[in-house]
């Protein structure tokens, strides 16, 4: 069954329908990961005044229609007035972000399921993997994938969902101010997911309070019956979600949905009760943490809402898994790699080294600086690096932001030299203990150089060569 046929594509893009009978299997924007049968939508590298892009430059997707077409794209949507001479049917349109948008919108009116929309300032990617991974087992599931949450992310996950889905989980983020408002208006969502609001990208607001504001416009896309999932302790004053039907959770029982970690001595993770209106659903997941828990109790007041199977939905906690990056714990030898080096703020370090606090033997956080904090920037890394020597047996930082430790490791032009030395020191600081290394920091910073597959990469190699 295709996802697309011409005709809808026409209509969603408001073109004449020609004479096709072609049937479009999916949607690509990047030539090198397109799908024979797929569209091919060819993207500015600019996204005009309405949005901010870290990862703007001059590359043009129409510069590429032809590898699209080398790759067995079935058809490409590109720019009027741009021919680029190729045998595949074309949609002409006179901005293709726009029609990228025109898609998703197209794709959310023409399904009868429910939509989530998640944001926060960590553990979307996380929340929204639990969501789909439980709601898939119940019913057809469609979510977007990675962190396709911003202005091209939402929208191309939206033009990906099949027609028959029963539920759709998307994450909405945002860097500047005003941005989740057009998201979840294009997503109109029966259930707003807001699951925290940290000093994450705060030097691009003026301030916290702005900053709750702008997570809290998520619920400004509700439909009319849409239900909002926010924190017990968020204050939602100044926003659409105090007139709207809220669920609320927590690790306190005043919250509707809220949870409590028991340890009965089967698995070192333990075990979470959940609560629920008047049940008790007991979860045993491969993971252990405050932090998970949390995130776990914003999953069920989603599911809750959805008025999801919420037993079977316990019983599936076992499936869960922590995505790439953000905590996924990676077996490198005699070494526990703790990878959360996708990005970080001074509330998910914490929460990080927290965690790390509660392993065994010799425990290591390698913390890369955190940026976008603005005038925040030196509070937060002198707090963070206090409570992480506080509570761990060895620190090692990355970066000019955090204060004069003694102990840095560069990562700039990173040698295996280098890399082999700040294996040494561990290993000789440790006095043959088993050593868990934490890995966090902004993602510009591990993430962006492959460093946790770099450093397992070394410490196999080097413990197979003794």
């Amino acid at each position: 069954m295709s996802l697309w046929e011409w005709h809808e594509l026409c209509d969603a893009l408001e073109l004449p329908v020609t004479d096709q009978t072609l049937n479009i299997n999916g949607v690509s924007i990047d030539s090198r990961s397109l799908q024979p049968g797929d569209l091919f939508i060819a993207l500015s590298g600019d996204p005009g005044p309405r949005f901010h892009s870290s990862s703007m430059g001059a590359r043009d997707g129409h510069d590429f229609v032809q590898a699209a077409v080398q790759a067995g794209a079935s058809s490409a949507l590109i720019s009027m007035g741009r021919d680029d001479g190729v045998s595949i049917p074309l949609l002409r349109v006179p901005d293709t972000l726009d029609g990228l948008w025109s898609l998703g919108r197209a794709a959310r009116k023409r399904i009868s399921g429910d939509v989530v929309a998640v944001t926060g300032s960590a553990g979307k990617t996380t929340c929204r993997s639990w969501m789909e991974t439980l709601l898939s087992q119940q019913a057809p599931t469609h979510a977007s994938t990675s962190s396709l949450n911003n202005h091209w992310g939402v929208p191309l996950s939206m033009s990906r969902m099949p027609s028959d889905i029963r539920y759709a989980v998307f994450e909405v983020g945002t860097n500047n101010p005003g941005e989740i408002a057009l998201l979840t208006d294009l997503v109109a969502p029966d259930v707003a997911v807001v699951l925290n609001v940290l000093p994450a990208h705060i030097g691009r607001f003026p301030s916290m309070d702005d900053l709750r504001r702008e997570k809290l416009s998520l619920a400004d896309g509700l439909r009319d019956d849409g239900i909002a999932v926010v924190p017990l302790d968020l204050d939602l004053s100044g926003s659409s979600v105090s007139d709207t039907r809220q669920i609320t959770f927590g690790l306190s029982p005043d919250a509707d949905v809220w949870g409590e970690r028991v340890f009965d001595g089967i698995g070192d993770a333990g075990a979470f009760y959940i609560y629920v209106d008047d049940q008790r659903l007991f979860c045993r997941p491969p993971f252990g943490g405050a932090h998970r828990l949390l995130t776990l109790t914003a999953v069920f007041a989603a599911l809750a809402a959805l008025d999801a199977d919420l037993e079977r939905a316990a019983r599936d906690v076992f499936r869960l898994t922590v995505p790439t990056g953000r905590g996924q714990v990676v077996n490198a030898g005699a070494w526990t790699l703790v990878d959360d080096s996708y990005n970080a703020n001074p509330v998910s370090m914490g929460y990080a080294v927290d965690a790390l606090h509660e392993e065994k033997g010799h425990r290591v956080a390698l913390l890369g600086e955190m940026l976008e904090l603005g005038s925040a920037g030196p509070s937060a890394h002198e707090s963070v690096l206090s409570q992480a020597l506080g509570k761990l047996d060895q620190v090692v930082t990355v970066g000019d932001a955090w204060p004069q430790l003694g102990q840095d490791f560069q990562i700039e032009q990173l040698e295996d030299a280098a890399l082999y030395r700040f294996i040494d020191s561990i290993e000789q600081a440790a006095w043959g203990k088993p050593i868990t290394l934490l890995i966090k920091g902004a993602n510009k910073v591990f993430w962006a150089n492959g460093f946790v597959d770099r450093l397992k990469v070394a410490l196999i190699e080097r413990q197979t060569a003794t």
